[in-house]
């Protein structure tokens, strides 16, 4: 190769024979090949697929940046919608704390009405047991 600057599409215009005296292979016009040449066209075919495949990889990062990118904002979206449902959660158990609290109140105060009904109903049957022992 020494100093010659190779493209796939160069041709050799000499070709180097093998040990037995042969070509190793020929191009247009009956031009033969020589190992080194045919070597270097299957190594720009490898380069130039190794192109397309590094073209390739380069796109499909870009489409797996674009992802993260959306995975990124849906997990922020998602973080945000959390929070919002935890301070609605918070909300919602104070004012259940809160009405709790007031059935209890109100309960202590029926508890209270309810004594006070069944001292007056003692009372009473008192009174109609004076009233009766009178007559």
């Amino acid at each position: 190769m020494g100093g010659v600057l190779w493209t796939p599409w160069r041709r050799c215009a000499g070709g180097s024979q093998n040990s037995r005296g042969q070509g190793s292979g020929e191009a247009q016009g009956g031009k033969k090949l020589s190992t080194e040449d045919i070597s270097l066209l299957y190594l720009g075919t490898i380069v130039n697929k190794l192109g397309g495949i590094r073209g390739e990889i380069a796109r499909l990062e870009q489409r797996m940046e674009e992802m993260n990118r959306r995975i990124d904002e849906t997990n922020n979206r998602i973080d945000a919608t959390n929070q919002r449902i935890d301070a609605l959660a918070d909300s919602l158990s104070r004012r259940i704390d809160e009405t709790n609290k007031r059935i209890d109140a109100l309960s202590a105060r029926i508890d209270d009405v309810q004594k006070t009904l069944l001292e007056i109903q003692r009372l009473l049957m008192e009174l109609l047991k004076t009233d009766t022992g009178r007559s």
